[in-house]
């Protein structure tokens, strides 16, 4: 082998052309080039070039080379071309260990070559607007595309940093240019593609199966908009004039929506009977006329983005069906796999999941610790939570959602007061065996109806929408604006003005009694109360220091053989005044009951108050001395507090019913304000 001089000395090598074997007439020169790493051949007056590929050198390189040499050289006879071409190859072959070292020394630099190449034609690609019709950036700042997929173009909205992203982009360079890209290169692309998403001008939001409308997102502010998660990209318009079917292949298509584990919906039927809604319900086993009231309502109110929903709590006896009401309207508004979840121990997975899913049904709740009641609650009226991306970095990954949660068991097992004053309550009866139905058969009629259902609540929530926008209402309870829109809905339905919101109120009387009954301290003091003004009469004033109370709390437990030694049960007195805040307000609006915890001055401790709303304040007696007394005259109990001379020294809240009215200072540190 000979080095060619000159400037192409580091650039080509000749290999030496043994005249004994090759006619040197025809073949003038066969070398290799370093960049790119080729071979190079002068036959019959012509050059030809073959990449060299070690990885396949007989099937990559020497036969496309063959394959060359027989259409320079098409003159001769099919013998002498073939011996000519064995005497080039034997020529290859003799030098393969030079080329094979040329060629690792090439190679390196002959990869990154083209690679970059590749990385550079893929992100011309993508510039195309016909291959990415969006690069932008969501409201917590990740990066995601539009994209128009197969020959439909249907719109879809990836994340930038996704599989299914990566997968496309590879597609795309494969069908542009017949080759392959590898992972590093398609890395490199996905990376200056998010560079462009994240400092691109605006931020479009994107939201789970509903939405409302906005102009960032090519879409009407005064609808609201329902992805249908199928294939064809399809969403459903919703305005008061009526809903339409968007195809996803639709130049204007809004970008609007994330998905994740959702299934694909059911084209809505407009043709229905009146009763469908009825006969969707005859289904489950809601049988009381004031609960199917509420259960229709809650349906629809699932539609409507943005809002505090309700907590639907299902609860029961075994075999009441509780469950496959749950799964009934998930698999009608938000099917995904699987239908029904459980519920994680761990924060971080339980926000993932609440994140990821729109309608979150959680199955057979036994218990519910506080830190998940908190999270409950937080998740359906809204709650931003990050996390760190990776443990080497401070990256954060922003998790911000509202959305609806619900769940079933034998007994309600949300028994914090904060989480039942957010729920809507269906206890269902067990089903006597004459009269059960096979899931089966359910599910088949289910299947039938299913289209003809959603065209309803889709008519439905337009009416809903004309409604709410000349609604007045003089009073609103908690979880406002569910029950703004579910008075809506229920005129929409046809029930009386005001009927939603008067069934609605007795479900919440409902939550106070079960706030008070499902509360281990709420309970036992109620029938503590109800003792005491068993053998003395209605009470109108009982006093206690917190450590006097949990004593006799904890002494008559013991005397009726009721069970406290839980978790549920606080260990302290002060644990128990925490505990007994949580339900005053509860007590109050169930029972009558009103509970104020102040603070005695002169002892620098925590006065309990409790007393019937309906009875006047009594003033404590000055000159009592230490212990309980019951006053006959006015059935009044006072536990005094030591060296307590008059009833300055108790500090109260001076606007509830057991207040010794204005010379008590209000203790803003202690207790929850009893407004009238």
């Amino acid at each position: 082998m000979k080095s060619i001089d000159g400037c192409n000395k580091s650039k080509s090598l000749d290999f030496y052309l043994d005249p004994s074997i090759l006619d040197l007439k025809i073949v003038k020169r066969i070398a290799i080039q370093k960049s790119p790493n080729s071979l190079i051949l002068e036959v019959n007056n012509q050059t030809i070039s073959q990449t060299i590929f070690l990885d396949d050198f007989t099937n990559k390189t020497i036969l496309p080379l063959k394959k060359q040499l027989d259409w320079i050289i098409p003159d001769l006879q099919s013998e002498e071309r073939k011996k000519i071409t064995n005497s080039i190859i034997t020529c290859i072959n003799k030098n393969i260990d030079e080329i094979v070292e040329l060629s690792k020394q090439d190679n390196s630099n002959d990869r990154a070559s083209d690679e970059n190449s590749k990385v550079a034609n893929l992100i011309s690609l993508t510039l195309k607007p016909e291959n990415i019709e969006k690069l932008f950036k969501d409201q917590y700042c990740k990066p995601y595309v539009a994209v128009r997929l197969d020959v439909s173009k249907q719109l879809e909205i990836l994340p930038i940093n996704s599989t299914r992203f990566k997968h496309y982009l590879s597609n795309l360079y494969c069908k542009n240019f017949g080759s392959y890209i590898g992972d590093g290169s398609l890395n490199t692309v996905v990376t200056n593609l998010a560079g462009k998403a994240q400092f691109s001008d605006g931020i479009i939001p994107l939201h789970l199966r509903v939405a409302w409308g906005s102009k960032t997102n090519r879409s009407k502010e005064d609808c609201i908009y329902f992805d249908m998660c199928d294939i064809q990209g399809r969403i459903i318009e919703n305005s008061k004039d009526g809903w339409r079917i968007i195809d996803g292949s639709n130049d204007n298509m809004p970008i609007l929506f994330r998905r994740y584990n959702q299934l694909p919906l059911i084209d809505p039927d407009r043709n229905y009977p009146p009763d469908i809604f009825d006969q969707l319900l005859n289904l489950t086993n809601v049988k009381d006329p004031k609960q199917r009231h509420l259960i229709k309502v809650y349906i629809i109110s699932t539609l409507i983005p943005e809002i505090d929903h309700v907590i639907l709590t299902t609860y029961g006896p075994k075999g009441a069906a509780k469950s496959f009401l749950l799964k009934l309207i998930k698999k009608l508004i938000d099917p995904t796999s699987p239908l029904l979840l459980t519920l994680h121990r761990n924060i971080d997975q339980f926000i993932q999941q609440v994140n990821h899913n729109y309608l979150n049904y959680y199955d057979n709740i036994k218990y519910i610790p506080y830190w998940s009641s908190e999270e409950i609650c937080k998740s359906v009226t809204g709650v931003g939570h990050t996390k760190r991306q990776l443990f080497t970095d401070d990256e954060d990954i922003v998790y911000e959602h509202k959305r609806c949660l619900g769940l079933n068991g034998i007994n309600v097992a949300l028994t914090e007061s904060d989480a039942l004053d957010r729920s809507l309550f269906i206890e269902l009866e067990e089903i006597d065996e004459d009269v059960r139905k096979k899931e089966n058969d359910l599910w088949t009629g289910f299947e039938k109806i299913k289209p003809q259902v959603l065209g309803y609540i889709f008519d439905i929530l337009s009416k809903a929408i004309e409604i709410k926008s000349t609604l007045k209402l003089e009073k609103l309870p908690r979880m406002a604006d569910f029950a703004e829109w579910g008075e809506s809905i229920s005129q929409a339905i046809g029930y009386p003005p005001n009927s939603f919101l008067e069934v609605y109120a007795e479900n919440r009387n409902e939550q106070n009694i079960i706030a008070v009954n499902e509360n281990r301290v709420g309970s036992l003091l109620l029938k503590y109360i109800q003792d005491l003004e068993g053998k003395l009469g209605p009470l109108t004033n009982i006093l206690f220091e917190p450590q006097e109370l949990y004593n006799e709390l904890t002494d008559f437990a013991e005397t009726k053989d009721i069970g406290i030694a839980d978790r549920q049960f606080p260990k302290n007195a002060a644990s128990l005044v925490k505990k007994i805040k949580t339900i005053v307000t509860n007590l109050k609006a169930a029972y009558g009951i009103t509970v104020t915890i102040g603070r005695n001055t002169t002892t620098n401790t925590s006065v309990i108050t409790i007393c019937r709303k309906e009875s006047k304040a009594v003033t404590k007696d000055k000159n009592s001395s230490g212990g309980s007394e019951a006053s006959e005259s006015n059935n009044t109990i006072s536990t005094k507090p030591e060296n307590n001379e008059n009833s300055n020294s108790v500090i109260n809240d001076d606007n509830t019913d057991c207040g010794n009215s204005k010379n008590y200072d209000e203790d803003k540190n202690i207790g929850d304000r009893n407004d009238h």
